[in-house]
């Protein structure tokens, strides 16, 4: 009896355990992305965003679509600073 239990129980889950799965390495790249709103929630299209890695001081520009977002993707991993400049 305790045999029969074991086989029902103990098969499935070896079963289970032994399907392949993908594992990814962690990535060394950051990205930064959002919005920018003036104080009245209004979307702030043609801004100028500035981000400034603190480790290196190496710069990087972009600016806000008409819906106000923004995205700097494939950035070292690390910390930054972030400017925004409404250019007129």
């Amino acid at each position: 009896m305790f045999k029969g239990i074991l086989w029902v129980l103990g098969v499935p889950f070896f079963l289970a355990l032994s399907v392949p799965t993908n594992v990814t390495a962690q990535s060394m790249n950051a990205s930064i992305s959002g919005t920018v709103a003036d104080p009245t929630g209004a979307l702030v299209p043609s801004a100028e965003l500035i981000v400034k890695a603190v480790a290196t001081a190496a710069e990087a520009k972009f600016t806000t679509a008409a819906d106000g977002f923004y995205h700097f993707g494939t950035l070292q991993a690390g910390g930054y600073a972030l400017r925004v400049k409404l250019t007129a």
